[in-house]
């Protein structure tokens, strides 16, 4: 066998096999059961346009407006912020007041207790002065 004869079934073997390659143009057959359902069918069994009736397209765009109302804008954002700082605000105000308020009734607590020391204190004295009193006319 001479060198031209062996490099030509060389070139003409490697033309069959591209041949072989690109002349077959079947696409390969998914099978469902075995890989499981595709993530993008390249052809779709129903190719109808969807039908909305009027009632259909009132809820779709009452659904809409629904959603949109809910969506945080800026605006609402920086209402509800100068909101809550209002509210801590006030909390704080209302903490202060309340502690004069408990410093107050405490000051008013201790002078009440004194008071009634005091009352009693008299009141020991004046029975200890009626004591004696009531001993000497029984006597």
């Amino acid at each position: 066998m001479d060198l031209s004869t062996h490099a030509g079934s060389r070139v003409e073997s490697r033309a069959k096999i591209s041949e072989n390659v690109y002349a077959n143009t079947i696409p390969p057959v998914y099978d469902e059961e075995k890989s499981g359902p595709q993530s993008c069918p390249s052809t779709f069994g129903n190719t109808k346009q969807p039908q909305f009736t009027i009632d259909k397209l009132r809820q779709l765009r009452s659904n809409e407006l629904v959603a949109s109302k809910l969506l945080p804008t800026r605006t609402s954002v920086n209402s509800l912020m100068g909101y809550v700082r209002e509210l801590q605000l006030s909390e704080a105000t209302l903490r202060k007041q309340l502690v004069k308020t408990k410093q107050h009734t405490e000051e008013e607590l201790s002078q009440s207790l004194s008071k009634v020391s005091e009352l009693e204190r008299t009141m020991m004295e004046v029975e200890r002065d009626r004591n004696p009193a009531e001993a000497g006319r029984v006597s």
